[in-house]
Parts: C-alpha cells; structure tokens; sequence
C-alpha cells in the first residue's frame, strides 16, 4: 500500500522524471484544452465560416465548398472537397482540391488566433481550356508553408507529380516588398499530359522533363526576372503524325534568362540558347506581348554546326539511307519568325543556310556516287521499273541539250528560286507552316527540287514529320555535294509523269509522241503543271484535251516564263495560239 502511493504521488521518482513530467503537463493540459475546444461542433462550424469567408475574399462566390470541418488530435484542420470556378457565369471549373488540410501556427493559436502554418493540398486538379475545350492538368498532391521571421516572409510547395515526379517552389520577400526564389520541377513524365492530349497524331509516350527557374519578382507582379533552364532526357515521340515507328530516345536542352514587364504586358528571352542531341547547339532570343492577337518574334541561330556528327547522333527512326552522301564540314543557319501568334498566315519569316565550307570540303573529297551514272528503282506501288540514270539510257535526257524553255518551265512552276537558294525556299516553307498550323495538321507543299528529289530517291511519301525531317537533312548533304545542273538532271530523269511513266523522255513520247527536246514552251509548261499529281491529272490524256481551267494554269506558267525574260513577247503569242495535241492510246 505504501508503495503504490508512492508510485501514484511521484514520490521516490528521479528528478529529472518528476521535472520532465512537469513540463510535460505544462503542454499536455493546454493541448487538451485546445483539442477539446476545436472538436466542439459550435467551434467546427464557426471554423466553416472562417474557411468561407476567407475564400469569398479571393473568389467571390465562384467557389463550391462541400463536406464539414474536422480537427485532427495534431490540430490540424481538414475540409474539402473544393471547386473554384470560373468568373464568368457558367465557366467551368477552373480548380478542383478533393480535400484541404491546414496545420496551424502555434503560437498564434495559444494567443486565439488561427493562422495557417502548413497546408496540404490532396488530388489538386487545374482545369485550362484549350481549342474551346476544358483540360484536366493533375492530380497532384502538395503542402504549402508560410513562415515570417525577422527577415521577412517565406513561401514554399513542394508538389507530388504523378509517375514519381516532383515539382515545388521555395520564395523569400526580403526589405523592399521583392520576393527572391526558386521554382523546380524534376522528372516530370507523360503520366501528368491530360488524358485529354494523349491520343493525338502526335504525343509524348515516353521519357521525362525538369525544369528550373531562379530570380527575383516585384510583390505586385509589376516585374520579374528568371534564369530558366528546362531539360527533356529520353523523351520518345509516336503516334499518325509523327511515323510509322516511335522516334527517341531524344535528348533537348534549353536555357534563358526571361523577363517580365507588367506595363507593357511583355514577356521576353535574352541569352538563350537550345541545345538537341548533346551536339546541336542554337542561340536564341524573343517576346511575346499579352495583348489581343499575342505579337511575339523569335530568333535562332546556330554555328559552325558539324554536318556529320550530328547526323550520327540522329535516333534509329530519323537514320538515314547508307546510299545518301555525309559530307564533311560545318554549316551556319538562322531563321527569324514573328507576327501574331493566334494568327500564323500573317507571320513573317526569314532565314539563311550557308552550306559554303561543306561545299568546299566536297570539292576536294572522291565525287558522291550520285555524280556518275547510277541505277534508280522509284518506290511507288506495283511493279516499278529500274531506271538507269546516264548515257547508257536510251530514255536518259541530259540537261546540256535540252532548251532552255524547258528546264526553265520545269523550275518556274516547280521551284522558282531553284538556282539561288542553299536547299530550302523559306517563302514556300512560311506558307506551308502557316496552312499546317491553321488547319491543324502535317505540313504539306512548299517542297523545292531538292526536296522532291531528296523524297524520290531515298523516301517513301508518307506524310509524316519524321519524313519531313529525313528529307531536310537529305536535302542538305545533296545541296553540298551535287552541283545544281546535276541535281536537276537526275530529278528530269526519275520524276513521274503519269502511270508507270518516270523520265522526261518517256513523258515527252507518251503525251506529245516526240523527243523531249523538241517540246515547245507550250507543251513544257503543261508538263511542269502536271508534276505535283500526274496520276490524277492523266485523265486529260484519256480525254484528249486539256480544259479551260487547266489551259489558264498553264498560260500562267508562260506568263512567268516571260517575266523572267525566258520567253519574248513573240514566243508567248506564239505559245498562247498554240493547239495542245495529245498522242492518242
């Protein structure tokens, strides 16, 4: 009996026992109280209202609070789920949180006021809209610390990405109401693209993003500056648009110090510069104004980039044909795009290739195989002939005894700037951007000689962006290692005119029964419209005759041809009064 009322008294305890249990209850017992006070359901309901009245004040009444106020025994307090909505009547949700849950700050909660400490955020979901339609960005889950001290105020997330990744926010306002951090996101995978944006033509399906942001903004958002680095490591492309077979894995860098300007609502890009493949490196810089129509302008521009080392670096669905040359030396390209973004038709763009010290380095290399007589076997459906390309071809035309009205019909209505540009007709390319964009699928046309030629000779036509990127790099290692009279020979001779008919020879017999260096401006002209659909426009043939339509097409053509000073006024008239006969059978 005397030892029990020891024990229950604290009698006999060591004193550091008896004074730790002391301070204990110094805790315990308000801890208690507290606890007892914030589970009463007066409290709960008055703690409702606080949560309303505070959302209210951000929100106005867009916002949807259902289910009740809990107090958990760590004090914190849980509500949810959330829905903010839009400001206009009738928007949808822009932000959905399942639940809320809010530690708050000690100290101000034993002085009897309830202040946020830590806020955790569960299946937070961010709804944007895109072409008209609302887009799920989430769910993420997250906690949200404030903290003052002496030396100011501190904010900082640090959000849980699905499929591992993590992203946050970590700012400081210092003296002068400027806050000063850091923004991240780190292996951030296609898991958090909207189910919504995955089954385009074209998507991410493997790999991973990070992203981080460093710099310093005006409290009212007036101003700030950030160095942004933004890196994409194994990234795996697939789907319609993009081919038959998945291209990755791609490696992407780029990084950049961006400015924002409240008053002239203006965001730009200095300094940067956009690294691809580990060994593709392009300096950058731009804006874009927030303002109706989005004004912005761009600029790239990349040097003494090595032709063969980066070929090399290309992932296996982008590699390139063994027959297609890989000349040495380094090239210099820029391009400048701008215009309203939300308006592409109007943009404006410029760009230069310079491909002067590959062309030089093939000069005093063995000739490319495509310089000398070699066999071409077209890729088209069926049973395709093989075409010897040369002398040995009694079907063979070489260029030097052609007329000039001919080869000049041939690049006016095909590839006006054929002997002046590096590959690439940027005007063309601007055009085709522009209706690719606005119709909201692959680009088609704007295709030079080169280009053409580049196709037939090593690709199929499907009408993807991995063909579209083969062909361009073709396009180059074929401009620096074949003179252009080469080039446009080799295209004369393999071009298609008609079913199972490839060869200007054979195009010259089959629809006018003569040599092709007999044909007139007339007969040329119409030969060159027919090159971008031959096998659709052969009904012509069948018929006989051209009609009104077409003959306008073809007039215009020689009309061009006079411009130039291919033709004189006499040979138009001559041309224009011309009958167009087609060889029958």
């Amino acid at each position: 009996m005397r030892l029990s009322t020891s024990i229950a008294s604290g009698r006999g305890w060591p004193r550091r026992v008896r004074a730790a249990l002391a301070v204990a209850g110094l805790f315990l017992v308000p801890y208690a109280v507290a606890l007892a006070v914030l589970c009463h359901p007066a409290v709960q309901a008055r703690l409702r209202e606080r949560i309303v009245e505070t959302l209210r004040a951000r929100f106005g009444d867009n916002f949807v609070l259902d289910g009740d106020v809990r107090v958990d025994p760590l004090l914190r307090v849980s509500f949810g789920p959330l829905v903010v909505h839009g400001a206009t009547p009738g928007d949808p949700p822009f932000l959905r949180v399942e639940k809320v849950k809010a530690r708050p700050r000690i100290g101000a909660l034993l002085a009897g006021r309830v202040e946020p400490a830590k806020v955790e955020l569960s299946r937070l979901v961010l709804v944007i809209t895109a072409g008209g339609n609302p887009v799920e960005l989430g769910p993420v889950d997250g906690d949200l610390t404030r903290e003052r001290d002496g030396s100011g105020e501190r904010i900082a997330v640090d959000l849980h990405v699905q499929g591992g990744g993590r992203a946050g926010l970590d700012a400081r306002r210092a003296p002068g109401d400027l806050w000063r951090g850091r923004a991240w996101a780190s292996r951030v995978g296609p898991e958090l693209v909207p189910p919504a944006l995955r089954g385009g033509a074209a998507q991410i399906v493997g790999g991973s993003m990070s992203f981080a942001a460093e710099g310093t903004a005006a409290s009212d958002l007036a101003s700030a500056e950030a160095h942004v680095h933004v890196s994409a490591d194994g990234i795996v492309l697939a789907g319609e648009r993009i081919g038959s077979a998945p291209v990755g894995p791609l490696r992407a860098e780029a990084e950049g110090t961006l400015s924002w300007n409240a008053h002239d609502r203006r965001l730009s890009l200095a300094g940067g510069r956009v690294t691809l493949l580990g060994a593709i490196r392009a300096d950058a810089q731009g804006d874009i104004t927030l303002v109706p129509g989005r004004p912005f302008s761009l600029s790239l521009r990349a040097d003494g980039l090595d032709f063969a080392s980066a070929v090399a670096l290309l992932p296996r669905a982008l590699a390139l044909p063994s027959t297609v040359p890989c000349p040495a030396g380094t090239l210099d390209v820029s391009a400048e795009v701008a215009g309203p973004l939300l308006a592409p038709s109007d943009w404006t763009l410029s760009a230069a290739l310079d491909l002067s010290r590959m062309r030089a380095a093939a000069r005093v290399a063995p000739p490319v195989a495509l310089r000398a007589p070699f066999v071409h076997r077209p890729t088209a459906s069926g049973a395709a002939p093989a075409i010897a390309i040369g002398p040995a071809n009694p079907d063979f035309v070489s260029i030097g005894d052609l007329p000039v009205h001919v080869i000049r019909a041939i690049t006016t209505s095909e590839d006006g700037g054929f002997f002046g540009h590096e590959g690439f007709d940027f005007g063309e390319l601007r055009n085709a951007l522009a209706e690719g964009a606005e119709a909201g699928r692959v680009v088609r046309g704007g295709s030079t000689i080169t280009q053409q030629l580049a196709k037939n000779l090593y690709l199929t036509g499907e009408k993807t962006l991995t063909r579209k990127v083969r062909e361009a790099v073709i396009t180059i290692a074929l401009e620096a290692t074949v003179p252009k009279q080469r080039l446009l020979e080799v295209y004369l001779n393999i071009v298609e005119w008609g079913p199972g008919i490839w060869g200007l020879g054979p195009a010259a017999r089959h629809w006018f029964g003569k040599d092709a260096r007999e044909l007139t401006p007339l007969e040329a002209a119409f030969l060159a419209s027919i090159i971008p659909n031959p096998n659709r426009y052969h009904f012509m043939h069948d018929r006989g005759a051209m009609s009104e339509a077409w003959r306008r097409r073809v007039e215009d053509v020689l009309l061009k041809m006079t411009e130039q000073g291919v033709l004189g006024d006499e040979d138009l008239f001559r041309a224009l009064a011309e009958p167009v006969v087609f060889t029958p059978g």
